[in-house]
C-alpha cells in the first residue's frame, strides 16, 4: 500500500488521468471493483505497475540477503 502512495505522490499526472478515467466510465455511480478493470485501462496499468514494482523488490531483496553458496 505504501508503494502505491509513494508512486502516486511522485506522478500526480497519473493520479489525475486515473481520476478522469474513473469519473468518465463509472459516472460516480459506484466505487471501482475488479469487474471494472477491463473498462479502466489506466487504473489497470497502475495496479500492474505497483504489483510489478513490489514483487521485483522482494525478489531482488531475497537474492541480496540469501547466503552465498
Amino acid at each position: 500500500m505504501a508503494t502505491f502512495f509513494q508512486m502516486m505522490a511522485k506522478y500526480p499526472e497519473v493520479v489525475e488521468q486515473a481520476h478522469v478515467e474513473i469519473d468518465s466510465i463509472l459516472h460516480q455511480e459506484h466505487l471501482p471493483t475488479f469487474e471494472d478493470r477491463k473498462s479502466l485501462p489506466i487504473v489497470d496499468c497502475i495496479m500492474k505497475e505497483v504489483f510489478r514494482y513490489v514483487f521485483s523488490f522482494f525478489i531482488t531483496s531475497a537474492d541480496e540477503f540469501s547466503p552465498a553458496s
